[in-house]
Order: C-alpha cells, then sequence, then structure tokens
C-alpha cells in the first residue's frame, strides 16, 4: 500500500512539537504509533485503496485549554490541524491530506449542563448524539438532530457541516439546534460566540459563520444546544408513489393542507429497497422488484395521540391527489429502525465488495425532477452501480436537500475515477439549476474542486478574507472548502 503523507511539517518540527504537546495532554493522550496513525486516514466516504493519508501524530485533549495549546503549538511550527468526531462524513472531511496534527475530540464528551427549564444542553462537542440523547431521555427530553449515522457521529461534527436528519421537518438542521459556541481560534485563543439565548441582532453573528465551517476556521470544542420535550406519542406511515416527481409534488399538498410532520425522509425505489430487503430477507419475506423511478416517503408525526392521528388522517386523504398508497405497516417501522441505524452495523454484507458513496446537494424545489433524471442518466453513463436518491426535508422553509448514492470499489481505481467524474457533472448541475454543491454532509475534500465555482469573483474574494483572517497561516483542515 502505497502511504501518501505530508513533507509540508519538517521532521524537526514534529519531534519538538510532540515533546511540548505531550506536557500539556501526557503519555496517554498523544501517539505517533503507525499502527495508530492509520486509523485516521479516511472517514466514511469513498477512497481508493492505493491512497492513504497518514497523520504525523493524533492527539485526544481533554479539555478547550488543552486544545488550545496545542493549536497555538501547531501554528508556531506551521503544522496542519484537523479536527475529527466520529468520521461519519461521506466527503473526506476530517481525512488528514497534508499530514500534521488530527485532533481526535472523541475524549472531549461530557455533558456539563442540563437546563431543563430553559430546555437547553452544554456539551462537549466529541459527545455522541446517541449518548447525549440517552441522558436526555432520562429527563423527558430528546435532541432534534437525527441523522442515520447518529449512534457514532458527534456534535461537533454534525454542527461542522449542517446535517440534516430525520427530525429536519419539525426540528431543522444542525446548525439550528446551536445557541452558541466555544470555539480555539487558528493562533489559540478562545472565544465564546454568544450566550444562553440566540440573538444575533445583539451584534455579529459570529455561531453561524463556525457552523458549516468544517473546521478550516478554528476548533469547536463546547455547543450550546436546545432540546425538545420527548412527545407523548410517535407513529410513521410508508407512502408509496408511482412516480418520483408525484411524491415532490405531493408534499407541497401536504404542506398546504396544515400537515406538520416531524419525520419526512423521502426516496426513489432503489434506496427504499435496499433499505428494508436485509430484514425482510432475515424473516424469510419476499423482497419487491421496485422500479428507480418510483417515489417512497417515512413520514411521522408526533405529539398528543389526538393530534397525530388527526393528521394521519389529513395525510391519508392529501396522497391520494398524487396516486399514493399507504404501505405495510410492519415496513414502514422496519424502515424508520433501519434508518435509525438499529441494530447498528457501519459495514454491512451489502458493502462486503463496494463501499456506499454518496453526494448530496441542495436545489430549488421545481429543479428536484430534472437533477433526479440526471442522476439516472449519469449512473449509466458511467457504468456505476445504484443505490438510489433521496430528499430531506427541513424546517423552516422545508425546502430540499438531495442526496444521490453508487457502490463504490474501492480498489478498482477506473472506477473510482468514474465516480468524480459523475460528481463533478452532478455539482455543476446543481450549481446551473440554481442551487449548492453542499447537502447533509458538507463541501469536505471530495468537493472542494467545485467550492469556487458556486460564487462570482467578488463573493469569493470576501470569503477568501475571512478564512485569511482567522487563518493566515493555513493550518486548519488544509484541502477542505477550499483546494489549498
Amino acid at each position: 500500500m502505497n502511504i501518501t503523507r505530508s513533507s509540508s511539517p519538517g521532521i524537526r518540527a514534529i519531534e519538538d512539537v510532540y515533546e511540548e504537546i505531550e506536557r500539556v495532554v501526557g503519555e496517554e493522550g498523544i501517539t505517533s504509533e503507525a499502527c495508530d496513525r492509520a486509523c485516521y486516514t479516511r472517514d466514511w466516504g469513498p477512497l481508493p485503496t492505493s491512497q492513504e493519508y497518514l497523520p504525523d501524530l493524533v492527539v485526544r485533549p481533554r479539555t478547550t485549554e488543552e486544545v488550545s495549546e496545542i493549536v497555538r503549538l501547531a501554528n508556531k511550527y506551521r503544522i496542519p490541524v484537523v479536527p475529527r468526531g466520529g468520521a461519519t462524513s461521506m466527503q473526506g472531511g476530517c481525512v488528514p491530506l497534508k499530514g500534521g496534527i488530527v485532533i481526535d475530540t472523541s475524549t472531549m464528551n461530557k455533558i456539563l449542563e442540563i437546563d431543563e427549564d430553559s430546555r437547553l444542553v452544554r456539551v462537549q462537542t466529541g459527545l455522541l448524539i446517541r449518548d447525549l440523547n440517552e441522558e436526555l431521555e432520562k429527563r423527558g427530553l430528546y435532541y432534534g438532530d437525527r441523522p442515520a449515522s447518529w449512534i457514532r457521529t458527534t456534535v461537533g461534527g454534525r454542527i461542522s457541516v449542517n446535517g440534516g436528519g430525520a427530525f429536519g421537518p419539525r426540528w431543522g438542521r444542525a446548525i439550528d439546534q446551536v445557541i452558541s459556541l466555544e470555539v480555539v481560534l487558528p493562533t489559540g485563543e478562545i472565544i465564546k460566540t454568544g450566550s444562553k439565548v440566540y440573538e444575533p441582532s445583539a451584534g455579529y453573528d459570529l455561531t453561524r459563520l463556525f457552523l458549516s465551517s468544517e473546521g478550516t476556521l478554528g476548533v469547536i470544542t463546547e455547543a450550546i444546544l436546545k432540546v425538545y420535550p420527548k412527545p407523548a406519542c410517535r407513529k410513521v406511515d410508508m407512502i408509496l408513489y408511482p412516480k418520483w416527481e408525484g411524491m415532490i409534488r405531493n408534499i407541497g399538498r401536504m404542506l398546504q393542507a396544515g400537515l406538520a410532520p416531524e419525520i419526512m425522509t423521502c426516496h426513489d425505489g432503489t434506496r427504499y429497497r435496499h433499505y428494508i430487503e436485509k430484514k425482510l430477507l432475515e424473516e424469510g419475506r419476499a423482497v419487491p422488484e421496485v422500479a428507480p423511478d418510483v417515489g417512497g416517503i417515512l413520514i411521522g408525526f408526533a405529539g398528543r395521540e389526538e393530534l397525530v392521528e388527526a393528521q394521519r388522517k389529513t395525510m391519508a386523504e392529501v396522497i391520494k391527489e398524487d396516486d399514493g398508497k399507504l404501505g405495510d405497516p410492519e415496513v414502514a417501522n422496519l424502515w424508520w429502525e433501519t434508518r435509525q441505524g438499529m441494530p447498528f452495523n457501519p459495514w454491512p454484507k451489502t458493502q462486503e465488495k463496494k463501499r456506499f458513496a454518496t453526494i448530496d446537494f441542495a436545489v430549488p424545489i421545481g429543479k428536484i425532477g430534472p437533477v433526479f433524471r440526471l442522476y439516472l442518466q449519469l449512473s449509466k453513463k458511467y457504468k456505476l452501480e445504484m443505490y438510489g436518491g433521496g430528499t430531506f426535508h427541513n424546517a423552516p422553509d422545508m425546502f430540499p436537500t438531495l442526496t444521490f448514492a453508487m457502490f463504490i470499489d474501492q480498489r478498482d481505481q477506473a472506477e473510482y475515477e468514474r465516480w468524480l467524474k459523475y460528481v463533478e457533472e452532478m455539482a455543476h448541475a446543481a450549481i446551473e439549476a440554481g442551487g449548492t454543491i453542499a447537502g447533509i454532509s458538507g463541501v469536505g475534500s471530495i468537493k472542494a474542486p467545485f467550492f469556487k465555482d458556486q460564487y462570482d469573483r467578488s463573493t469569493f474574494e470576501v470569503i477568501r478574507k475571512i478564512k485569511n483572517v482567522f487563518d493566515p497561516n493555513h493550518i486548519m483542515n488544509p484541502g477542505k472548502k477550499f483546494t489549498r
């Protein structure tokens, strides 16, 4: 295997900074062993097996103050810094492309405060969303961001890419859960972006500046988050439509009818089939044949039971306007369990030979149909195996983010390069449709070559200046968003 390693931090600089960081975090908080560093060369996204990006050091701090000292030293020696959460991104967001120091935040996993009266929590950002919810449920509360990878995903990773999740229709995206942050700047300075109230009119909105920054402006070490009362009742249904376009059209009808779903996950036929087939086969049940352009919605309502049932009754009438039909309730519950990764298995049987590779965008709702059809065309053009497409709708406007996925053999360089060409065409199609190249998992390194294409020259220059103000030495997560 070819181990790709940065030549930017000199050997002497690494040796010097190792000794200084060890004095900060202790012997157990730092490693330069190759076997340890090899665990930090990739995230869940596809990366050819011929390419491995090895960090020079892995550091596991416990406090904001320790992170501050680590980053200060890295800046002093001009060593790249890559913050890492649960590594569940699919876009190469925490891959150490230039070597340097990976800050593993998994040791910063404490719940620092739960304010039940104000319905907020203060946490370290290495905390897993699963662990946060387990503690909140003891108090009749829950956290409003629920990605499919919630069992392994950290709070910090999610808010750094502004992910969308299952509860998005009710509570919005990951950044909509955030009130304020504690951030370590590339110089090592520590700042707080706000208080226990999110009120940006009181000053510049620094909180939103760092959210979605993917570790390129600093290291988010703490966050104050909104939490919500756990609903007394939650019921999920499955709706199938003859065509994808009819499904999208019917979502508008539901909103016009006044429906307020807590859950709305929309998939094409191929992806819907993948979600349910494993469990059906285990139970000895037949897996239905589903055309790729079929539309399927997993929809859920929450609250008092009478309110839930009233909305379900209205929904059953509205879906008929686009030939939608309610599916098997058992399969609906199975879909919900599978969507939440229960039981959790990051490497299911479907990925023994090929890896799940997804790319996501956001486009105006009226452009979903053409972009979806392009996805089907490009999968044939580049001879890629489809996993399926989907849309996620998030409050307050319910505009969609799109995710399109393939199965990729990482050992096949030619197939990987065909997939990159598919990504490039889809990214430019999203931009031309009036959308963006990012949806629910950020830009990372995979879509960084197209980041600049979204903006006119003047706008991109402002973005570049913001980066230079915070990170003049460009040590923070190099190769993400910006290609250099």
